[in-house]
């Protein structure tokens, strides 16, 4: 629930008719002196857990509200919905060996010529070759800059690539300045008559 919105409630604690932005049907003066609760999936400290849940609100739907004993290890935890055999470390591990797989097998660069993990499906080249054939990671080509380049068109680095720009911009912005304000274009067009 959006913290802006406030509820009528009967406080659960103190009986008293009251208004609460919390989930939970606890004023704030009470939910205050609740004693400190840790969620067991995420290890959070709160005043409540879930009525249906022994979690928080942001664990409830993820994870199983039974202990089961994960198939692989042999530990007791709550499991997530989703894979119930595992427990939460070992469904982690299965998740990045299952993307370790679904990564490109190690080929030789066609431009460095290093055994690397292939970057694209369609050609052999690794990731730092890709990045540098498009015009990242070069140094900036202004004298006595060494930072990396963020444009390949100009090859400079942002500072640099801003002061190119400059210019342009500022012509653009004067040419195109509106006011809704009658007085203000006039005093731009002063001030601009003066510069000149």
């Amino acid at each position: 629930m959006s913290k802006s919105v406030r509820r009528s409630i009967i406080c659960a604690e103190c009986k008293l008719p009251r208004r609460t932005n919390h989930w939970s049907d606890v004023c704030g003066g009470c939910l205050s002196k609740l004693p400190k609760v840790r969620c067991p999936a995420c290890s959070r400290l709160l005043s409540r857990l879930q009525v249906d849940a022994p979690f928080c609100r942001r664990c409830a739907g993820k994870y199983s509200n039974l202990k089961s004993v994960c198939e692989t290890c042999g530990v007791a935890d709550y499991p997530l919905i989703n894979d119930l055999s595992h427990c939460r470390k070992c469904h982690r591990k299965a998740q990045h060996k299952l993307w370790l797989k679904s990564m490109h097998d190690d080929i030789v660069c066609n431009l460095c010529g290093l055994t690397k993990p292939s970057y694209k499906k369609t050609e052999r080249i690794c990731g730092s070759c890709y990045q540098k054939r498009r015009g990242v990671w070069v140094k900036c080509t202004f004298s006595g800059c060494a930072r990396v380049t963020n444009y390949r068109s100009s090859q400079l680095c942002k500072r640099h690539y801003q002061e190119h720009r400059a210019p342009k911009v500022l012509e653009k912005y004067v040419r195109d300045y509106r006011s809704p304000f009658p007085q203000n274009e006039r005093y731009f067009a002063a001030g601009g008559e003066v510069e000149t």
